[in-house]
């Protein structure tokens, strides 16, 4: 592990990171698919939720991280139906 100087711009620029790579996922024109066989929260669960189909085994758990600690959603929450 490293230390960060600034842990909010770092904590910013990881997200905007994250979300231009959900972007990316969703223009993508072949398809993408997600291979779970774990518990998925958080950024998992938003790169999950941006694939165009998820397999998983029945044992997989998803969740939001978010809900219990009181922050908003994932920029990959979007896509929940």
């Amino acid at each position: 592990m490293y230390a960060v100087e600034n842990k909010q711009k770092f904590l910013r620029d990881l997200s905007r990171a994250i979300h231009k790579w959900i972007i990316e996922m969703k223009k993508m024109q072949k398809p993408v698919i997600a291979a779970v066989n774990v518990a998925v929260f958080g950024v998992g669960l938003s790169l999950a939720l941006a694939s165009d189909i998820i397999m998983e085994v029945k044992e997989v758990k998803f969740g939001t991280a978010f809900i219990g600690i009181g922050l908003a959603p994932e920029c990959g929450t979007q896509f929940f139906t």
